[in-house]
């Protein structure tokens, strides 16, 4: 199962890579997109006030929770200047998830229930598949702008931490097991089994961990600038 689990990750990137490069109908890509948008943000909304109204003490906390709202909010805002933001996050939640399920496949798949492993199964690759083509077939987007997704994940980290330290949802629990969280107290390499107690360490892998995220960002930037495919305008 964890086999049949991560090859299918891994098929469906691929997939996604070549939908990309050769869907040029201007009308699904647009249809696509928006659908993406509306489903995520309809779902996870009717999802995460489910859980406050039951009182489960689930919040939206994960870089991925995050992007639901994020890339629902702005694409369907038609705010065309924060589009590439939404992009990113909906391609690093899906990356992030590929890793994830190809790295430690048992963690993925064991750590919740299976109705809720469906669910995060399909709502990361739809975050996947609208960030690639929210990336690479709408527009090009100016490399001066890049600051308002710096912006973004910076206040996204921001509010994780104050999450960590209690100061929002003071009665969420388990939040050393989140992913985000190992991120930003340099404790991600736990999540496939390697363990270590050494402050400075912990604080080396945060700061590589942002560094290669900035860079990373500004990678995807350059490409879309470099592309020559034809946007489409929506």
């Amino acid at each position: 199962m964890e086999y049949i689990f991560s090859s299918s990750l891994i098929i469906l990137f691929i997939l996604f890579l070549v939908l990309t490069i050769f869907l040029k109908n201007k009308f699904l890509i647009k249809l696509i997109i928006y659908s993406i948008a509306i489903v995520l943000l309809v779902w996870k909304t009717i999802e995460f006030t489910y859980y406050g109204v039951t009182k489960t003490e689930s919040y939206p906390i994960e870089f991925s929770h995050i992007s639901y709202f994020v890339y629902g909010v702005i694409i369907l805002s038609g705010i065309k200047k924060f589009y590439f933001t939404a992009g990113i996050y909906g391609l690093l939640s899906g990356i992030g998830y590929i890793i994830g399920g190809v790295a430690s496949p048992k963690t993925m798949l064991t750590s919740l229930p299976p109705y809720l492993v469906i669910m995060g199964y399909i709502s990361h690759m739809l975050l996947l598949l609208g960030g690639l083509l929210t990336l690479f077939k709408v527009k090009r987007y100016p490399l001066k702008d890049i600051y308002i997704t710096y912006i973004f994940l910076a206040l996204t980290f921001i509010f994780s931490y104050l999450v960590k330290i209690k100061v929002f949802y003071p009665d969420a629990n388990n939040l050393n097991s989140l992913v985000i969280i190992k991120l930003i107290d340099g404790s991600i390499l736990s999540y496939i089994g390697v363990t270590y107690n050494e402050p400075w360490l912990n604080a080396l892998i945060t700061i590589l961990i942002f560094v290669t995220l900035a860079l990373f960002t500004l990678v995807i930037n350059l490409i879309n600038n470099q592309m020559n495919t034809r946007f489409i305008r929506i």
